[in-house]
């Protein structure tokens, strides 16, 4: 019997080995990205957009808001299920990003702590999510990280950087280094998106075939019973 289109994005979103499990991930998730996106926002308030990290601070509380409420209401199951692939992606690569690259041309970094967290916990949290869920990835998904990523970076840090204030160590728009600094953060980003591709959907994969041999098993013992 095939699922009709609700309802498979209903067992994507919701279903899982651990269901418990991963509705205290979503919402430890909704508590901390409130708290980061709060905290940031009072701290920064006019320049708070101005970071990628808040961008994705904000789509990750949006996912896992939109989540939580759809154990609610289901048919907030679809945008859900290809939030939660974009957000990782995103996050994921700000968190690489951050740590390799713009962690250590850091000095004297400010309020620390909140840097710490803000670069690991939703990620972290992410991951979680995904590890539990049953969410098919899509490339569409991949590029749609991409596309947030590009509306960022041309559309407010090349005009904040060029006329306002530098944001990021090396990108300044004015030398080479820039634009292979734009490059790596695109490589870093679809290197992760289609890893994480690869990696979820023959998880997926894998779980499938595992279920149709213990029916196929059943079936041979019922046959044997009979």
């Amino acid at each position: 019997m095939f699922l009709d289109n609700r309802k498979k994005h209903e067992v994507m979103l919701l279903d899982s080995s651990k269901p418990h499990h991963l509705f205290y991930v979503r919402a430890s998730g909704v508590l901390v990205c409130l708290t980061l996106f709060v905290l940031g926002l009072i701290g920064i308030p006019r320049i708070y957009f101005f970071f990628l990290t808040n961008w994705g601070t904000t789509l990750s509380l949006s996912y896992f808001v939109l989540s939580t409420l759809s154990y609610r209401w289901s048919f907030l199951c679809k945008p859900g299920c290809n939030l939660m692939q974009i957000a990782w992606n995103l996050e994921s690569t700000i968190s690489v990003c951050y740590w390799c690259i713009n962690y250590p041309l850091s000095q004297n970094e400010e309020y620390m702590w909140y840097m710490v967290l803000v670069h690991i916990v939703p990620t972290v949290l992410l991951s979680l999510d995904l590890y539990y869920n049953k969410v098919k990835f899509t490339k569409t998904n991949v590029y749609w990280a991409f596309g947030i990523w590009f509306v960022y970076s041309f559309g407010v840090n090349l005009p904040v950087t060029l006329m306002v204030r530098q944001l990021y160590p090396l990108l300044t728009y004015k030398n080479v280094w820039s634009y292979l600094m734009v490059l790596i953060v695109n490589g870093v980003l679809f290197g992760l998106g289609y890893a994480g591709c690869r990696y979820k959907n023959s998880s997926l994969k894998k779980e499938t075939t595992q279920v149709t041999f213990v029916q196929l098993d059943s079936i041979k013992l019922d046959d044997f019973i009979k």
